[in-house]
């Protein structure tokens, strides 16, 4: 179980309109720290990582949601994406306020 101060102040996202649930969970491989499924709107994040590195991670897998909420495919210039990324987690960190005072904490 995740460390009372690994968890981020609410386990419901708004990203872009879309409610993503975020949930701590034990059963990832060792290789992999956090995973983001866009089609059920869950973002799981490893609960044994350090506080830093899941507030990273965390900012990570929204970044994800972002990129497929945005409609950016691989073939997407690094330009188009960070402009629509820089604009759209600005939008994220206005409507989490909780969120956002707790990953830059």
């Amino acid at each position: 179980m995740a460390k009372k101060n690994n968890v981020p102040p609410t386990d419901q996202i708004d990203v872009l309109g879309h409610t993503y649930t975020v949930k701590f969970i034990d059963d990832m491989s060792e290789e992999e720290m956090g995973r983001c499924h866009t089609t059920t709107q869950n973002i799981f994040i490893r609960d044994d990582i350090p506080p830093t590195l899941a507030k990273s991670v965390l900012l990570h897998e929204i970044l994800h949601a972002v990129h497929w909420l945005s409609d950016l495919d691989d073939a997407s210039s690094e330009e188009a994406f960070t402009s629509r990324v820089a604009t759209n987690l600005r939008v994220v960190m206005l409507a989490n306020t909780s969120l956002r005072d707790w990953l830059f904490s």
